[in-house]
């Protein structure tokens, strides 16, 4: 098809960033044509082109924290398209459209990881073991300062560990902290994507906020 190869071309282009310049370009998101939904249906050459290029890095950074090989992602950033393509009639309306087009791509790094074995994964009772203690009383068990991330930014040493501490938490948490803390969404557009309440969500938050903070607790001290 057509349409196919001309969204695998740019997708390729664009994460390889040999269309950086044309992106930069463009002032005018394609969700402000109102005709863009029809155009898509219709495989506009053109809203298919701003499309691509205003939401692929968007999109990237979202599977790439899921999936770590280059190529995958890629695959994955590509098949979001064309499955965003195929079910173009099923968006209501009822979130914005990057929203519902990285709640496919999530869906799709999710099965992807379903796919391949990560042994290096915390699961759920690793999370409980660096949650907050506390005595009968109420008061915590252990004094510890409180994980500041932005100080933990500072140094390039500091980002590459906060971002291997991130990859090793669950999946459910590391979204979360991901959408949320990096990606700085707002709370009911990570809830759509997740297809959680929101309430939830500040619960997987606090919970990867407090894993996190307890596995760097180590490097902040020492900042």
């Amino acid at each position: 098809m057509v349409f196919r190869r001309h969204i695998l071309w740019l997708v390729y282009s664009q994460t390889t960033s040999t269309l950086t310049l044309i992106f930069l370009r463009v002032t005018k998101s394609y969700t402000e044509n109102p005709n863009y939904l029809e155009l898509l249906r219709q495989r506009d050459e053109g809203i298919l082109t701003q499309m691509v290029l205003e939401e692929t890095p968007k999109l990237y950074r979202c599977i790439a924290r899921l999936v770590r090989d280059p190529d995958e992602v890629q695959n994955l950033v590509q098949e979001t398209f064309l499955q965003a393509l195929r079910k173009v009639e099923n968006f209501r309306g009822e979130s914005l459209f990057s929203t519902w087009l990285c709640a496919i791509g999530i869906n799709l790094a999710r099965a992807s990881l379903r796919r391949s074995i990560r042994t290096d994964l915390m699961d759920e009772a690793d999370i409980e073991v660096l949650q907050p203690r506390f005595d009968e009383q109420g008061h915590a068990i252990a004094e510890y300062p409180l994980w500041n991330p932005e100080r933990g930014l500072i140094r390039k040493e500091q980002i590459r560990i906060l971002y291997e501490a991130i990859e090793r938490l669950p999946e459910d948490y590391r979204l979360a902290i991901t959408l949320r803390d990096l990606e700085e969404l707002p709370m009911d557009e990570v809830a759509r994507m997740l297809e959680i309440t929101e309430g939830n969500l500040r619960v997987r938050l606090h919970r990867a906020r407090n894993a996190l903070r307890n596995l760097l607790i180590h490097y902040d001290t020492n900042t």
